[in-house]
């Protein structure tokens, strides 16, 4: 660490081992993450409370229903997928949920015929139809589904039990394509997509993240007068210092903190986190164990073992009224 002779004193800190630092690093971003989450849940709440947000979303749920893949839920009290509301009810017989889940099924390509074009209608047909002649849908030897008359029918001479039906045809062929089918090829289920997908990753999301952040790393941080402790560093005894050896001052940390906020976590969002990557690399390899944001502002992660000083008269006021004057060297 660069030495200080102000006052005729040199400070000694140690640097504290990486394991600690890597350690302290860990533990303080799973309580940003936790603090995050906890910001998500009345964040989400408010946005949904918008009333664009809610419009488009009694919009969509009626879409949904409309598409015959969706059914409300008394119990949930919300829109759910047939075969999520399937699977957690125990009120319907297994025939009365085949019969339902096939007619759901014919009724969704007549809602794409009619909603999106005739060609769509036909395109999804065929790969139901596809689907249910497959040479891999097999009940002992026999296929759930043959073509009579071009017409695909259910193989009723196999007498296969409808749970069957249930699970390996009109459940299997929900899951895996018609909810994707739904939104891939009505352009008006894809834009509510996109119109949610937007609020989450872009308003959500972020506004989240971003107050995780300040809170966790910036607000409490300045709690600490002395080494401007996270929860970890805390923990595990680490504090931080200015290139003066000092506590950083207010406007220090706020810098610092903006560095390691902008160039390191926002770009880190769409950059697949390789500034964070970067970061946590150079404090891993470098001597002074310096991550990008210290190293720029010249700051020092050291062990707190030993008091963390805010100023140079400090120091000297400290050896006045001490028996034993400390010798402050630096290593």
């Amino acid at each position: 660490m660069p030495e200080n002779n102000q006052e005729k004193q040199i400070i000694e800190y140690e640097y504290p081992k990486f394991s600690r630092i890597a350690f302290s690093n860990i533990l303080d971003f799973l309580l940003c993450a936790l603090l995050a989450l906890a910001i998500f849940i009345p964040t989400k709440k408010i946005v949904e409370s918008n009333g664009e947000y809610s419009k488009n979303s009694e919009d969509f749920d009626a879409l949904k229903i409309e598409s015959n893949l969706y059914i409300y839920s008394s119990e949930k009290s919300r829109v759910q997928d047939v075969v999520s509301f399937y699977n957690a009810s125990t009120k319907y017989s297994q025939s009365e949920m085949e019969d339902d889940l096939s007619k759901r099924l014919d009724n969704f390509i007549v809602f794409l015929t009619n909603k999106v074009s005739v060609s769509t209608g036909e395109e999804v047909k065929k790969i139901y139809d596809d689907f249910r002649l497959s040479d891999s849908l097999l009940y002992n030897g026999s296929k759930y589904f043959i073509l009579e008359n071009n017409t695909v029918s259910k193989n009723v001479a196999a007498n296969i039990p409808s749970k069957e039906y249930i699970e390996n045809v009109y459940k299997a062929y929900i899951d895996k394509y018609a909810l994707g089918q739904f939104i891939a090829k009505d352009e008006v289920a894809l834009n509510y997509q996109k119109y949610f997908s937007n609020m989450l990753f872009f308003v959500e999301l972020p506004i989240s993240i971003g107050l995780g952040l300040l809170i966790y790393f910036y607000l409490i941080p300045l709690c600490f007068s002395r080494g401007k402790r996270t929860i970890g560093k805390l923990a595990f005894h680490i504090g931080v210092v200015n290139s003066k050896c000092l506590s950083p001052k207010f406007w220090e940390f706020t810098v610092n903190f903006l560095i390691f906020f902008i160039l390191e976590c926002l770009l880190s969002l769409v950059a697949l986190g390789i500034p964070l990557i970067i970061s946590f690399s150079m404090c891993a390899f470098s001597k002074k164990k310096q991550n990008f944001h210290n190293y720029i502002t010249g700051f020092y992660l050291v062990d707190t073992t030993q008091k963390i000083y805010k100023s140079f008269d400090e120091i000297v006021k400290n050896e006045l009224n001490s028996k034993d004057p400390v010798n402050f060297r630096q290593k």
